[in-house]
């Protein structure tokens, strides 16, 4: 029974931890969004055509 109980536990982790590091990476997305709108237009035209 141990065994059982340790592998749900472990299971339970695992799926937490990857669910904060979803919940990471969607704010971290957002985040850059909102940057990248806020830049004036010619820097993304000059950025998309690989000018820097």
């Amino acid at each position: 029974m141990r065994i059982k109980r340790y592998l749900a536990s472990n299971q339970r982790k695992r799926t937490l931890h990857r669910n904060k590091v979803r919940l990471a990476n969607r704010r971290h997305m957002q985040f850059s969004l909102e940057r990248y709108s806020e830049l004036p237009t010619c820097i993304k035209v000059n950025n998309e055509l690989g000018h820097c």
